[in-house]
């Protein structure tokens, strides 16, 4: 056989062995992706390549009864820039269930589904592509770089990010309070600017704010936002990007910049670097520690186990207090810096502190923990409930203090336990989350300063003097505690927060709609008579309600339509909130809520829940025109019922 025809035989082989491989299915088992899946959970279990179609093959699970959609004009689009369109959801597998296309899916009683989607051929050597809904699709679903598992990409590294250097330590600063704003940029690498992600942070409160700072920030083309935080002192913050549930904890400050690289090709181990102000305490933050994972469910379940053993307050007490010792031990060995083990320290502590005094909230949530793990959405329909049944097995099995008050020794044992503890009485203590929710007499110095103006902001509206101060006077709560805070730096942030609160309420009172504090003497039994007085002749429909309760909001929502209508038949429309409700918050939502707003006491709101018999909002009442309650409910009623008896009201 001469060259020649070896050569032939060769380029022969080479073609065949090429187009064998065009033709052999490839599979992806569990493959990588980035997903937007809007409040449900998609799954990608398997991509099966092949010659004559692309398959994936996906696991749903979303709220039973409700409906889902794919469309004929949804497609796969590869790294060229190729649309491959969907062209069936016929199931290929025991267990999975045709999708339609272009019709309502509607989801079982288990809010579980297993489907497979065919599209037109990728090509079988393909290494990367994505998913995508039509952009006149409000909403759709979006999965990005979905590719082999084995296919250990990442992202390029940007040049500024190269060679990265670490403090050998860095420790938590003293609180200080200097009013600033921390600057926080997030870089996502494997970004895609149809990806629409966005940034949150939150997860504390603001020094002059009774509510959670929560914010979103918008990510650019390029994959990089940036957030700029108001605080008054270095805190540690929440940090995620919901669609594809990345989330962190760090330290911010003010006039100082953090910076994070995010790889999205990497979502098992997504955080590449920090810089700026603790990088590396919080690059820790994001590396689990030994021990670290108290919420695993292996974990939770033990922990039940071992606390159901104990029969006595005291060994419950003690069992708490061991635990707390191993993890802070086990902390302290960890190669990682002094701040990032203080903010550990002090988690653990809190944990303990938390045990200690709520012990029968802390078992209902690890109970609903273990019994919720995995399951699907339907399962919540029963949370409150079992949730009250697991209260009512916790009382009693622990309550501190109470079950010292015959042991008066050992409470003040366990007294100056608490008050040595590192997130009672270190300087850089608020620097923690954990700090802010123990409230405890026995701080000192800054750390009491700055829990006393929580208190003074979290109690500002309930002007009811029930505190004896010094001298004998019966003060309000905010008003106790306002003064009992030394330091300058408090009292100025103090002084700013009245200023604000007088600045609203004079914006409040000038609104003719709007009635804050203006009936705040009105003994709360004559409140209600007190307000439909001010409309004889009329229909009214009262809406109690609250700026935090989601039904209410939606209530107002479903409304609106109905409200037009009828106010030009003149019903009355009053809406009645309490001190609940943040006063800037409802200044700002109530803007578009058109009738009567009233702004009670917490003592009036409990009045008139209590002559409905209600124990939840929203709760609705209508009146007739000679005040007489026609009707009145609990919930969301529906626009159609709220009509028929507005109605019978008109009559």
């Amino acid at each position: 056989m001469n060259k020649k025809t070896i050569l032939l035989l060769l380029l022969a082989f080479i073609g065949i062995t090429a187009q064998a491989a065009k033709t052999k299915t490839v599979v992806w088992n569990n493959p990588h992706f980035i997903s937007i899946d809007r409040g449900s959970t998609f799954h990608i279990t398997t991509v099966e390549l092949k010659p004559d179609e692309t398959v994936i093959h996906v696991s749903i699970k979303y709220h039973p009864k409700y409906w889902i959609r794919f469309d004929s004009r949804d497609y796969l689009i590869d790294e060229a820039g190729q649309h491959y369109l969907l062209l069936s959801g016929t199931h290929t597998r025991d267990g999975e269930t045709d999708m339609p296309l272009n019709d309502y899916f509607w989801m079982p009683e288990s809010g579980e589904v297993d489907a497979a989607l065919h599209f037109q051929p990728l090509p079988t050597d393909t290494r990367c592509f994505d998913f995508a809904e039509p952009d006149d699709l409000e909403d759709g679903w979006a999965w990005w770089d979905i590719r082999d598992s084995k296919d250990k990409y990442r992202s390029p590294i940007p040049e500024d990010w190269h060679n990265v250097t670490y403090a050998k330590d860095e420790t938590l600063p003293d609180a200080k309070v200097e009013k600033g704003t921390a600057t926080l940029k997030v870089q996502l690498l494997g970004y895609k600017p149809g990806m629409k992600f966005h940034l949150y942070v939150g997860g504390f409160k603001p020094l002059k704010s009774p509510e959670y700072f929560e914010q979103e920030y918008t990510f650019n083309d390029e994959g990089v936002a940036t957030a700029e935080i108001p605080l008054y002192l270095a805190r540690a913050v929440n940090l995620g990007i919901s669609e594809p549930r990345i989330f962190t904890s760090l330290v911010l400050a003010p006039g100082e910049t953090t910076e994070m690289l995010i790889d999205l090709n990497n979502l098992k181990d997504p955080f590449v670097a920090f810089k700026g102000f603790l990088a590396r305490t919080n690059f820790d933050s994001t590396r689990p520690g030994k021990g670290t994972d108290e919420q695993s469910q292996e974990n939770s379940i033990k922990l039940l186990a071992d606390i159901q053993k104990l029969k006595t307050p005291m060994e419950r007490v003690q069992f708490f207090k061991k635990r707390l010792e191993a993890s802070i031990a086990a902390c302290n060995k960890e190669h990682k810096t002094s701040a990032w083990k203080a903010l550990q320290r002090m988690m653990y502590e809190e944990d303990y502190f938390s045990w200690i005094e709520a012990f029968d909230a802390n078992y209902a949530d690890l109970r609903i923990g273990i019994l919720f793990h995995n399951r699907t959405p339907r399962d919540f329909e029963e949370y409150d409930s079992i949730n009250r049944n697991f209260h009512d097995e916790a009382i009693g099995m622990l309550r501190y203090p109470s079950c010292f008050e015959d042991q008066p020794e050992v409470l003040v044992r366990e007294k100056e336990y608490f008050k040595n503890l590192e997130i009672m009485k270190a300087p850089y203590a608020p620097a923690a989350q954990q700090f802010w929710s123990v409230v405890e007499d026995e701080m000192t110095g800054m750390n009491y300063d700055l829990i006393a103006l929580r208190r003074v902001v979290n109690n500002w509206h309930r002007k009811e003097p029930v505190v004896p101060s010094k001298d004998g006077t019966l003060l309000s709560f905010s008003d106790y505690f306002a003064t009992l805070i030394k330091s300058p730096a408090v009292l100025a942030v103090l002084d700013e927060f009245k200023a604000e609160q007088e600045q609203l309420r004079q914006q409040l009172t000038a609104q003719s709609n709007v009635f804050y504090q203006q009936l705040d003497s009105v003994p709360p039994a004559d409140i209600l008579q007190t307000i439909l007085d001010r409309y004889p002749d009329k229909v009214v429909l009262i809406d109690i309600w609250a700026t935090w309760c989601g039904p209410c909001r939606h209530g107002h929502q479903q409304m609106a339509s109905l409200k037009d209508e009828m106010a030009a038949r003149g019903v009355q429309f009053v809406y009645i909130t309490s001190p609940t409700s943040p006063l800037q918050t409802w200044r700002d939502m109530i803007q578009d809520i058109h009738g009567d707003h009233y702004y009670l006491t917490r003592e009036q709101y409990d009045h008139v829940l209590s002559l409905y018999a209600s124990n939840g909002i929203p709760t609705y009442a209508i009146y007739d025109r000679h005040g007489n309650r026609t009707y009145s409910h609990i919930g969301l009623p529906g626009n159609d019922v709220i009509r028929q008896e507005l109605e019978k009201a008109l009559e």
